[in-house]
């Protein structure tokens, strides 16, 4: 262990000189970066007991809940779209849409005289995809097959 990790241990147990909250602090950067297994299982037990402790005051259970979670569970985040993700899912759209007019076209009996032209607005620049994902119209189509 590091000497910086180490004195977070330290400053985390000390019951008699360090306040709770500069412990959680301590819990926190001890936290926040990588360290040994060994340092995060006494971070995430003081943790533990400070959140379970009834007579410990509500703010600083609820921060050592919050720090828990940190060190729990991944944070979820809104995926970012790039201009290659929204062109794919317009590629994607489009091809779903054709193939959805093609069989439609097949089960009516239309294929085999099918104008030169049926797909041309699926085709165009102007197309516009619908608003969802194109992947969750698949998963979609997927779980009702």
């Amino acid at each position: 262990m590091t000497r910086a990790i180490v004195a977070l241990l330290q400053i985390m147990s000390d019951t008699e000189d360090a306040p709770l909250r500069r412990r959680l602090e301590a819990t926190e950067l001890l936290l926040a970066y990588e360290a040994p297994q060994e340092a995060v299982d006494q971070a995430k037990a003081f943790l533990t007991s400070v959140f379970e402790d009834a007579e410990q005051r509500v703010d600083d259970r609820l921060d050592a809940l919050k720090l828990m979670r940190k060190a729990e569970a991944r944070k979820i985040t809104a995926l970012t779209v790039t201009a290659g993700d929204a062109r794919a899912n317009r590629e994607l759209w489009r091809q779903l849409e054709i193939g959805r007019r093609r069989e439609a076209m097949f089960k009516a009996g239309l294929w085999e005289d099918a104008p030169k032209d049926w797909c041309a607005d699926l085709l165009s620049d102007d197309y516009v995809e619908p608003p969802v994902s194109a992947h969750d119209a698949l998963r979609g189509m997927a779980r009702k097959a």
